[in-house]
């Protein structure tokens, strides 16, 4: 048996099991908030990345290779590869290369020194 229900005009209104308008604007609903919200969370992120300067903080040149990795004179080798990589992470040439040409010559002559440091780093370690 089929229920009836009142629609605003005051005239019955006969509910099959065709009726999909309630779930089909929930899905149109939530379809719609997801878009929204995945678009302001990927330019929120864009713009954070944009805004977030490139960190290239200044090492003495003649700096032990350890000061310049950022380890103790006893690190182990992975500690060592460990430290390079967070190192170099932040200035390397092709994270650098839309940037201004004063923060790429800044971020090419840190990144010259982590990796001089790097091969200036004990190998017999394991």
């Amino acid at each position: 048996m089929s229920k009836q229900r009142r629609s605003g005009g005051g005239a019955p209104v006969r509910a099959t099991t065709m009726d999909l308008t309630g779930p089909l604007l929930l899905a149109g609903a939530v379809a719609l908030g997801y878009w929204l919200l995945s678009t302001f969370l990927a330019s929120r992120a864009a713009k954070r990345a944009a805004a977030r300067p490139v960190v290239v903080e200044e090492v003495p040149p003649d700096a032990p290779w350890y000061v310049v990795l950022g380890v103790s004179q006893s690190a182990s080798r992975e500690q060592i590869v460990a430290a390079w990589r967070r190192q170099i992470r932040h200035c390397h040439p092709d994270k650098v290369a839309t940037l201004d040409a004063e923060t790429r010559r800044r971020a090419e002559a840190r990144a010259s020194r982590i990796n001089a440091a790097y091969s200036r780093a004990p190998k017999r370690r394991a």
